[in-house]
């Protein structure tokens, strides 16, 4: 009995034993997740979470947003804007509104029975083409080479052009009618230069500028007559025939020598305006005619063939020559005492009047007086040397 209480108590005591050990060994294992569980999740989930959104999110959107879209919106928006808007209304605005002012682009056309015949008509074409550019207008000159068909056809041009004033030296002072009138039913001012056209075209033009030419011819048929006295034998050597210019010279000097005078007009002929066929022509006449008083060319250009072949045949001095120009080369003839007479005109004048002209025409005002003449000079061995360069 003792022996059987004895088992018992050891059996008891190695059952607590054992349980014992169950319980330290399930207290270890509660022990251990339960210190894990805090250090990792808690630990990790606080501390990368945290961390990361905030810092990322705040850092990163209000330094992106604020900084590119303010910087960049106004900086472009209002620099582009007025700089570019303002810099080309106000440009062009205050050049098209004189436009209707009549400060818009002016073109003139210029038609010119030649601006190249001699050194004289070459100062007429370049002083007025050189007068209108100084005016800020274009200016398109036209050269008819002394062909009135051809300056018929130039003229069509300009009107078809529609140039805002023509300037006007016809060859023919006749067919320039047909010519005129056509610019005026297309609303296109006239003005007729250097050389008058004929009476019945000047319905169609606003004025004439230039020397009158029939009035110069006719001063010089004034020197012509103190130069011989009253009376003598007279021969005519002319340029271009039908030329409106040669043929006013022609018919002024006519006029105004048979009204001073017993005078005889031996012959007129036609020297194509060549010094070479005047020389030929100047030769002739002293053989058919050998007692020429003096000659009367009606430019001074080819005036210089008959003054050669009168110096040719010795005559300088027994046959008076006179002329229309002023070129600086007779001018100096005139000093020797080899020339008598000149008549100076000077294109600037011309060119100057016509500006004058033509800016009160393009804008609107009417020319009371048809003939606006410029001035021209006689000259002869008493008062050369003042205009001689």
């Amino acid at each position: 009995m003792k022996q059987y209480n004895r088992i018992l108590a050891l059996l008891l005591v190695a059952v607590l034993a054992m349980g014992m050990l169950t319980l330290s060994a399930c207290g270890k294992k509660a022990e251990a997740p339960a210190a894990e569980a805090p250090a990792e999740e808690p630990a990790e989930a606080p501390a990368e979470e945290p961390a990361e959104e905030p810092a990322e999110e705040p850092a990163e959107e209000p330094a992106e947003e604020p900084a590119e879209e303010p910087a960049e919106e106004p900086a472009e928006e209002p620099a582009e804007e007025p700089a570019e808007e303002p810099a080309e209304e106000p440009a062009e605005e205050p050049a098209e509104e004189p436009a209707k002012d009549g400060g818009k682009e002016i073109t003139i056309g210029v038609s010119m029975a030649t601006a190249t015949n001699n050194p004289h008509i070459v100062m007429v074409a370049n002083s007025l083409k050189q007068a209108i550019e100084d005016q800020g207008w274009n200016c398109i000159l036209q050269d008819a080479d002394n062909d009135a068909a051809k300056q018929s056809t130039q003229f069509d041009n300009l009107v078809t052009m529609e140039v805002d004033l023509i300037a006007y030296w016809a060859h023919d002072r006749d067919a320039a009618v047909a010519d005129v009138k056509k610019a005026a039913d297309a609303g296109i001012p006239v003005i007729a230069y250097f050389a008058d056209t004929a009476e019945e075209a000047h319905q169609y033009i606003e004025c004439y500028v230039g020397a009158d030419q029939k009035v110069i011819a006719g001063e010089l048929a004034v020197v012509a007559n103190e130069l011989l006295g009253g009376s003598g034998n007279i021969v005519i050597v002319n340029g271009k025939e039908g030329k409106s210019d040669f043929v006013d010279r022609s018919e002024g000097f006519r006029e105004k020598i048979a009204e001073l005078g017993d005078y005889t007009i031996l012959d007129e002929q036609y020297s194509d305006s060549d010094r070479t066929q005047a020389q030929s022509i100047m030769e002739n006449f002293m053989t058919t005619y050998p007692d020429i008083d003096l000659v009367f060319t009606c430019s001074d250009d080819f005036g210089f063939g008959a003054f050669n072949a009168i110096d040719a045949a010795g005559k300088t001095g027994d046959i008076k020559i006179v002329s229309i120009d002023g070129l600086e080369e007779v001018l100096k003839q005139i000093k020797a005492g080899k020339w008598d007479c000149t008549i100076l005109q000077t294109p600037q004048m011309m060119a100057d009047k016509f500006v004058e002209v033509a800016t009160k025409v393009l804008n609107g005002e009417k020319i009371d007086e048809y003939n606006q003449n410029t001035d021209y000079f006689v000259v002869t061995a008493e008062n050369v040397d003042d205009y001689l360069k």
